[in-house]
């Protein structure tokens, strides 16, 4: 190949001709030209007089290839460059790009430039403050580190800075909490989503909160996954409903679950090798960080008969899928908000499909793919097929006789295809207007019930006081009673004693008939 290149550059026919024909059109100052498998730099001059372009073609990015070449005078020219385009249209470029320019605007450090920063809402007990996060979901990137001079060509030393850590919410103070924004199914949407699935990658990879002794996420004790809850439940603003509550906790959980298997998956890609016999070498060169005993459980498994088999089979699914999504690192739900947004209606997963499977040139990623987008297509025109739904928080609508389900097929048991991680077949679907509008006002609704519920509370306790005030006025009528019966018993005593001396009083006033009466004699006991 070296020397194929090397005659077609003596004979000027190496290129492409429509680049050649782009370069004189543009006449830019600078062009370059990457995997070329050789490297050559030129003038290429514009006319007589005219404009130069300094080209530069760089080789195939392999050991001891010269794949890279530093120009300082390339960024004093880019920077004027960007510093001379309207303000409007900076705001355009993306992070790197200004990194790259050393705009003003975006002044930060080279170890900051590999991390995209994203802006979460953050609120206290008494205030609402706005924190950078840190970026994307779990993944592990590198980084070049430039060192070669302006005219020698050095092989470029590759570092890899690790996986995301997420120190901002893990360093996050205890009275300060993230705001998490949900769509009607509990999925976490918005900029905080990508956030939120990364810091929960970075819990799965804790050696002493998910541990790689175990097998399968089902085995892994509950304890330990309460303990995973209880961290995302002060990082994190959580919903005050039961319903929410337990749907985000459910979603959470499964989450770090499938990011502890991608994390064992990792691991056995950069560490095992095949064949029994290097059982011993793989034991005896665990990750970073890994608890020894855990590493060799894990390499066991991996060398028993059913896990290579297991392996192998997966292996052969694997290479037979042909749709392949195009969404990169953030989920359908987020995807799916966005385009409610931008398209002021709820999105269908037949629609979702065609999104996520197209390239940025427009095309589908396969033949496969594009027959069967087609085929959406056509059947969406027609109205009857279209999904009535009136959410547009995000949630993708869904049914099981829907376009998607009649161009894929039926639903296979426990998931749904085409609505991201999470919903399963036993959720709702958006079939009908009522359905969709009862899932979207499902927080008013358990605000309503948490509000009723607070009623019925001061209810009781004004109810558990009256039954005070009843208890002691039975008491005071018992009490009543008795008084009564002892005012009555002690009347009858002062009658029972009043009676003989009225009775010896009597025949005095008979025999004296002329004598007046006294005061004494003139007593009725009867008044009494």
């Amino acid at each position: 190949m070296w020397l194929k290149n090397v005659i077609q550059i003596e004979e000027r026919t190496l290129g492409s001709v429509a680049a050649a024909q782009l370069l004189e059109k543009l006449k830019p100052p600078y062009w370059f030209s990457a995997h070329l498998h050789c490297k050559y730099s030129a003038l290429v001059q514009h006319g007589e007089g005219g404009p130069v372009t300094k080209f530069l073609a760089l080789d195939k990015c392999l050991p001891d290839r010269p794949f890279l070449q530093h120009i300082e005078e390339f960024c004093p020219w880019f920077r004027e460059y960007v510093m001379s385009m309207d303000a409007s249209k900076r705001k355009e470029l993306s992070d790197k790009v200004r990194w790259f320019a050393r705009y003003p605007d975006n002044e930060t450090s080279t170890l900051e430039m590999g991390r995209r920063k994203t802006n979460l809402r953050t609120h206290s007990k008494s205030l609402t403050l706005e924190r950078a996060s840190s970026q994307d979901a779990d993944e592990v990137r590198d980084q070049e580190t430039h060192e070669a001079s302006t005219q020698d060509v050095q092989p470029a030393v590759r570092v890899t800075r690790g996986a995301s850590k997420y120190l901002d919410v893990w360093d996050l103070p205890d009275d300060e909490e993230i705001e998490l924004s949900l769509n009607s199914l509990h999925q976490p949407v918005d900029d905080g989503a990508r956030t939120f699935t990364g810091f929960l990658g970075t819990i799965a990879r804790k050696p002493h909160m998910c541990p790689i002794r175990y097998l399968n996420w089902k085995n892994m004790p509950e304890e330990l996954k309460e303990e995973c809850w209880r961290v995302v439940e002060r990082k994190y603003s959580v919903p005050v409903n039961p319903i929410a509550y337990e749907a985000l906790k459910a979603f959470t959980l499964q989450k770090i679950g499938k990011a502890w298997r991608d994390y064992k998956s990792r691991m056995k890609k950069r560490h095992y090798i095949p064949h029994s016999r290097n059982k011993t070498r793989v034991k005896n060169n665990p990750p970073k960080g890994c608890i020894p005993e855990d590493w060799d459980i894990l390499v066991d498994h991996w060398y028993t008969d059913d896990a290579v088999i297991q392996s192998e089979k997966n292996k052969d699914r694997r290479s037979k899928q042909d749709e392949l999504h195009t969404a990169g690192s953030c989920s359908y739900a987020v995807h799916a908000a966005k385009k409610a947004k931008t398209d002021g209606q709820p999105v269908e997963r037949a629609v979702l499909y065609q999104v996520l499977h197209t390239r940025k040139d427009g095309t589908a990623v396969n033949p496969v793919v594009k027959a069967k987008m087609d085929k959406m297509k056509e059947l969406l025109e027609i109205s009857s097929n279209q999904l009535q739904s009136s959410d547009t928080s995000g949630s993708i609508a869904w049914s099981p006789d829907d376009v998607f389900a009649k161009v894929m097929g039926k639903e296979r048991k426990g998931r749904i295809r085409g609505v991201g991680f999470g919903p399963t077949p036993s959720g709702r679907s958006s079939k009908s207007v009522l359905t969709d509008i009862e899932i979207h006002s499902s927080q008013a609704r358990d605000n309503e019930v948490a509000q009723l519920k607070a009623s019925l509370a001061t209810m009781e306790e004004k109810l558990a006081g009256f039954d005070e005030m009843k208890q002691k006025l039975s008491q005071f009528e018992e009490m009543e009673q008795r008084m009564e019966q002892r005012l009555e018993q002690r009347m009858a005593r002062m009658l029972q004693q009043m009676s003989p001396q009225c009775n010896q009083d009597v025949p005095l006033a008979e025999h004296s008939p002329s004598l007046p009466k006294s005061s004494a004699a003139s007593y009725q006991p009867s008044s009494l």
